[in-house]
């Protein structure tokens, strides 16, 4: 079985990890996958080839406009000749979409959907228009995967099509996402720290439905009782990003305490360093990532209570209301608290967590099973 999957780019984002776990998971057998990237000169490309997957990244442009206008895309796709083309996330959903009635392609699309819909306007002006646009268009795919329940429902409200409805949590490699004890040194010496600063992690991109003031204020809030804490930051970029995150710690007299760390492929090796990682986003979470994957490396975490319900909620070792610092610096100060023995079963606990409910093999093993079901629906239904 051959799958093509159609992605905006190949940058380490939720869906793009997501994606490479997946082809890591399944490649070889009867599945073997070829990825189709909008955009050029992804840092996953390595990845997802060592695997044995066919990378092919086009010269496109951002936005809904240039995922459809794409003069290659439509050879890209049917040049493999795939069994299943599936897509991730908004802009390559249209794209499938619109390949496949005009006749580009002759087999099943399935959506991908890895974020909520609450509140779209906390999303950028070309996804706004991209997740609207999904409306009419979700009448056409033979299923829509979701990440958690909530996602589903949520986009569900806005008009897209009920029937389609998978919902496949994402999975963690617990291989690869797994206590390293050694790295708590080795991060603190690389950003100049003593050994023990007490450093809280923060991995998301910088976007509103994030919110990193919220971070920040409770940051602040919490070097009054704490005044050796630091925050490390990955995922925004290096320029005017970064520059917007330290004009603002700044501002709340925390800036010497954070740090912004360029994106990195070896994330595995930044949460096991941590003493503990928060999610402060306020809205459209579908499975935030960072979460599963801190637990999975044993690592404490406090989060918001947006996101895949059983995640967040059962998951977190804290767990506080979004958009409010105070909440959020004293679930922090509470937890760090926390006798070294009682902190060591929280963190076994975390990892026990996602090792029964979100391993890699449920999440392939589901993914497989979709494929298959999908083809075979879609073979009936032409004969």
């Amino acid at each position: 079985m051959h799958i093509t999957h159609l992605i905006s780019n190949l940058e380490p984002g939720g869906a793009e990890t997501s994606l490479a776990t997946l082809v890591e998971a399944t490649q070889g057998s009867n599945i073997r996958h070829t990825v189709v990237s909008l955009l050029p000169r992804g840092v996953l490309r390595g990845r997802l080839e060592r695997t044995g997957a066919s990378v092919i990244e086009l010269e496109g442009g951002r936005g809904l406009r240039g995922a459809l206008s794409l003069p290659d895309l439509r050879n890209a796709v049917r040049k493999n000749d795939p069994d299943v083309l599936q897509c991730w996330m908004y802009h390559a959903n249209i794209a499938g979409s619109v390949l496949k009635m005009i006749g580009t392609i002759g087999c099943p699309v399935i959506w991908g959907i890895r974020q909520g819909a609450r509140n779209i306007w906390l999303d950028r002006l070309t996804t706004r228009a991209a997740i609207l646009a999904g409306v009419p268009f979700s009448r056409l795919p033979e299923r829509i995967v979701y990440n958690s329940e909530h996602s589903a429902e949520e986009h569900e409200r806005l008009g897209y099509a009920i029937g389609p409805r998978v919902i496949i949590p994402n999975g963690i490699d617990c291989n690869r996402f797994q206590p390293r004890p050694a790295m708590r040194d080795r991060l603190r010496a690389e950003l100049g720290l003593h050994r023990d600063t007490v450093l809280i992690g923060r991995v998301a991109r910088y976007a509103p439905m994030k919110d990193y003031p919220t971070a920040l204020h409770a940051l602040a809030s919490v070097i009054n009782g704490l005044p050796d804490a630091h925050l490390a930051v990955i995922g925004p970029s290096l320029n005017g990003e970064s520059a917007q995150i330290v004009s603002l710690a700044q501002e709340l007299g925390c800036g010497a305490h954070v740090h912004i760390l360029r994106r990195r492929l070896d994330i595995e090796n930044f949460y096991p360093a941590l003493d503990l990682l928060i999610s402060s986003s306020k809205a459209n979470e579908g499975f935030p990532n960072s979460v599963a994957e801190a637990l999975a490396c044993e690592t404490l975490v406090v989060s918001t209570s947006v996101g895949e319900s059983l995640l967040v909620q059962a998951g977190s070792h804290r767990l506080v209301r979004p958009e409010q610092p105070d909440e959020l610096s004293c679930a922090i100060l509470d937890l760090l608290s926390v006798a070294p023995e009682a902190k060591a079963i929280l963190a076994q606990q975390g990892r026990d967590f996602i090792l029964k409910n979100f391993s890699q093999e449920s999440f392939a093993s589901a993914f497989a099973k979709l494929w298959q079901e999908t083809c075979a629906e879609w073979r009936t239904k032409r004969h």
